[in-house]
């Protein structure tokens, strides 16, 4: 038995799955009776497969033949169900652990925790903010802590629907609890600074955030440029995603050489500029009739090989429009490589 134990957890390590799931239907031939860690195996495997009506056969093979599951048995089954977004359904498998005399371990926590996040991410994104609540206190309800996910994705939910003082509460609570806010809950605070009509309320929010999470030590946060140049030294890395956001709420209040400096910061980060960044500071530079801005990122663009848009196309007619001088001398406009055609 342990010789069939070696060869079938070298062949999962390997993913060979499929392997593994053949040849248990060839060992079952030789009469020979799998123990619990062959089963185990199995049931990762079928799992891993994203099968989970095969994986509660196995489960039920496990209980006919006098084993009792473990923890490995239940987690492989609640992994597969919360991949397939069957959180209640692997909740109430969690739920019947108890039963059995089976104790959840940290890995059967932390898949449920994952499933559960990426859930109440769903909700939040289709606006069904009081449902994803429901689920979070649900999860609390079952001793399940909440991650940094999902605190951010129900704070970033909150947020978009005006529960300001829910909010609020929120981050108190996740401070509380030591779940540490990183970059992603930074970027969705800095992005409504960067929304109309939400600058105060936003704020207000960051301040506590700061506040409570002991993130600054020399007074207040006032503004989110502040909050974004601390960000590095509290050890979170802004993302592409960040940096956007801020050039685009720098455009939109008129500070386009603080924008443009911004470039060169990502450049020296590592960052890879994308064509949202080009196409947001260029429509900010045309918006201030700095032409020749524009026409230099246009430049830039293909030198670093960013190919453009529909997006980029209104925004060079736009230039043509203002400036005659490039409407009478095309080619100081930079010439873009031929792009092939996309085979639908």
């Amino acid at each position: 038995m342990a010789s069939f134990t070696i060869l079938f957890n070298a062949l999962v390590k390997n993913n060979h799955h499929e392997t593994v799931i053949s040849l248990f239907k060839r060992f079952n031939s030789t009469g020979l009776l799998p123990n619990l860690i062959l089963f185990n195996i199995l049931l990762n495997c079928v799992c891993n497969r994203g099968r989970a009506y095969d994986g509660f056969v196995v489960l039920g093979r496990i209980l006919r033949l006098g084993f009792s599951p473990d923890a490995v048995s239940f987690t492989s089954l609640i992994k597969c169900l919360c991949r397939k977004g069957r959180i209640m359904k692997a909740t109430q498998l969690f739920k019947n652990m108890n039963p059995f005399g089976c104790r959840p371990n940290v890995i059967t926590y932390g898949t449920l925790i994952q499933g559960y996040s990426s859930l109440i991410d769903g909700l939040c994104k289709h606006g069904l903010v009081d449902k994803a609540k429901e689920l979070f206190l649900e999860m609390k309800g079952m001793g399940i802590g909440p991650d940094v996910v999902s605190y951010t994705s129900l704070i970033q939910g909150l947020c978009f629907g005006g529960k300001w003082e829910d909010a609020k509460d929120l981050i108190d609570e996740m401070v509380d609890q030591h779940v540490h806010p990183n970059v992603v809950t930074f970027t969705v605070i800095i992005d409504d600074f960067c929304k109309n009509g939400k600058i105060d309320k936003a704020n207000e929010l960051l301040e506590l955030m700061v506040k409570r999470g002991g993130l600054c030590k020399m007074g207040r946060l006032k503004i989110a440029r502040k909050l974004f140049h601390k960000l590095p030294q509290e050890g979170l890395e802004p993302n592409i995603v960040t940096y956007n956001i801020m050039v685009h709420g720098l455009c939109k209040e008129g500070k386009l050489e603080e924008a443009n400096d911004l470039l060169s910061i990502m450049e020296e980060e590592g960052c890879a500029l994308d064509l949202i960044t080009y196409n947001t500071l260029m429509r900010g530079f045309l918006q201030n009739n700095e032409t020749a801005k524009v026409v230099e990122l246009l430049h830039k663009m293909v030198e670093i090989n960013i190919m453009p848009d529909a997006s980029t196309t209104p925004i060079v007619i736009d230039l043509l429009v203002k400036d005659e001088k490039y409407r009478k001398c095309l080619n100081l406009l930079p010439l873009f490589p031929k792009q092939k055609p996309t085979v639908s």
